[in-house]
């Protein structure tokens, strides 16, 4: 629940308003100032990482339940079910691909700015 409140807070706030609120209320709550430098890199780092577990959430959900079902009727525990099974993208199915497409498109999107 607070990794949902965590992500559709990120999502929702621009990455301007992220820094921001990073830049002038983390000293207040620590009691010391950050620098520039790593106040725009840590609340870019953590920015990033919603929108990037947002899209991991999503590519795993996109798998059939059946496959997740048929690998853990076979033995399999849930943590190699995943690691085996949902999240292989060499069985030929390509699984996997509804999380590459995104990736590299959300990363495309950050190389650009980033000029």
């Amino acid at each position: 629940m607070v990794a949902f409140a965590y992500v559709s807070l990120c999502r929702s706030v621009p990455l301007v308003l992220v820094v921001f609120w990073f830049y002038f209320m983390v000293p207040l709550v620590i009691g010391r100032p950050v620098g520039q430098f790593f106040s725009v890199l840590i609340s870019f780092v953590l920015f990033e990482a919603a929108y990037f577990s947002g899209t991991m959430r999503a590519g795993i959900q996109s798998v059939p339940r059946g496959r997740l079902s048929a690998a853990l009727s076979t033995g399999l525990t849930l943590r190699q079910s995943f690691q085996y099974i949902v999240l292989r993208e060499e069985d030929g199915a390509d699984s996997f691909d509804p999380v590459h497409y995104p990736f590299s498109g959300h990363l495309g999107c950050i190389s650009r700015r980033a000029k």
